[in-house]
């Protein structure tokens, strides 16, 4: 199995992916500023829900690992209190793969995942969606949609920025080295 990230600090699109790259499920963690709570007291209480997610998710496999995770990487926000949720965020997702070894990790450019499939690097969201929707009916001959009908409309960007991220590394690992025969 392999796993798919798109990481922030309230939304977190994975995608469990068959080796082959056909979704075996998908979702989207969820975390909620608490008013209630001073602000370091709160990006630690999100950050232990999204650690106990990313267990779940470990525990969907046999054995809690994968042969390959695909995470959509950032270029860090200039803002700090961005930066620091952003770090939190990676933190947590971090801790909880932190027995995978690092060659099974792989980090994909935002913008590498969106001239991959749609030849723009500034390509807004619904384009993405179209273009991953199409790659995968006819890659696996599926409607990708079946996996999605759980999520609300506005959750479902964070899992196709998860699935281009990994179908963007799936696709450059075919492809052979500059160089090499």
């Amino acid at each position: 199995m392999k796993l798919f990230l798109d990481i922030a600090l309230r939304n977190i699109g994975w995608v469990i992916a068959n080796e082959d790259g056909s979704i075996y499920q998908c979702g989207v963690i969820k975390t909620a500023k608490d008013p209630d709570k001073k602000k370091s007291e709160d990006l630690v209480h999100r950050a232990m829900q999204i650690a106990s997610a990313m267990s779940d998710i470990r525990n969907e496999v046999e054995l809690g690992d994968f042969s390959s995770v695909v995470c959509e990487s950032m270029s860090w926000p200039r803002d700090s209190s961005s930066a620091v949720a952003m770090a939190i965020a990676w933190g947590a997702v971090a801790a909880t793969l932190g027995s995978c070894s690092s060659n099974k990790l792989t980090f994909i450019a935002t913008q590498t995942a969106k001239s991959h499939f749609t030849n723009k690097r500034d390509a807004e969201k619904i384009e993405v969606e179209a273009a991953v929707i199409a790659y995968y009916k006819q890659t696996y001959n599926d409607d990708i949609n079946r996996f999605l009908v759980h999520l609300k409309k506005a959750d479902r960007e964070h899992v196709f920025d998860a699935l281009a991220a990994g179908y963007t590394a799936m696709n450059q690992a075919k492809k052979p080295k500059r160089g090499k025969k």
